[in-house]
């Protein structure tokens, strides 16, 4: 949330906040949230007000969410599970996609076993 010089950040996932001072360091460098609490308690009561008068849809924790416990990844049918890009040769178009395949995807489609 931006208000003038202030840029709040809400990590909902872990109640955690960050504050920033656009007016002085535009990089974000150094966060606030500690040395201005008297900011951060205001921007934190203006987003919740923000929130509710919208009537946000927030996240909520997932009770039945279990890490994988084996580590293991969905592959492909057919893809060299030994290396990721063992059969590919280096360079080609196919390997290019297969890269972007293992670095973004396969993350994503993690399997509890």
């Amino acid at each position: 949330m931006r208000d003038g010089q202030w840029k709040l950040i809400d990590h909902f996932e872990d109640d955690q906040y960050e504050l920033f001072d656009l007016e002085n360091h535009v990089s974000e460098t150094r966060e606030l949230a500690q040395a201005q609490p008297q900011v951060l308690d205001r921007l934190r009561e203006a987003l919740r007000q923000w929130l509710t008068e919208f009537d946000a849809l927030m996240p909520r924790p997932n009770a039945n969410w279990q890490p994988d416990p084996l580590g293991k990844l969905l592959i492909p049918q057919g893809y060299d599970s030994g290396s990721l890009f063992g059969q590919l040769p280096s360079g080609s178009s196919s390997s290019r996609v297969s890269n972007l395949f293992a670095a973004f995807i396969l993350p994503i489609i993690r399997r509890e076993y």
